[in-house]
């Protein structure tokens, strides 16, 4: 799916590695949309709905956090 994130305008900023451990995550990823319907684009592509089944399958959690960075 990050793969995608360019299509729709956005970039990947940075990920990060956590330990896993007691309900932690164990990746973070940061994204940065031109606008916020570049986003909704992205979330809405057909393309990123028909690889949802193999995401839940490998990710155990998935959180999206609109966030502005200060």
């Amino acid at each position: 799916m990050l793969s995608l994130v360019a299509d729709h305008g956005g970039k990947v900023l940075q990920r990060a590695r956590g330990d896993d451990a007691e309900g932690r995550p164990l990746e973070i990823q940061l994204f940065e949309f031109p606008t916020i319907e570049a986003f909704d684009a992205y979330m809405a592509d057909p393309r990123r709905s028909a690889l949802a089944p193999d995401r839940d399958h490998a990710i155990a959690k998935t959180e999206l956090i609109n966030v502005q960075l200060v």
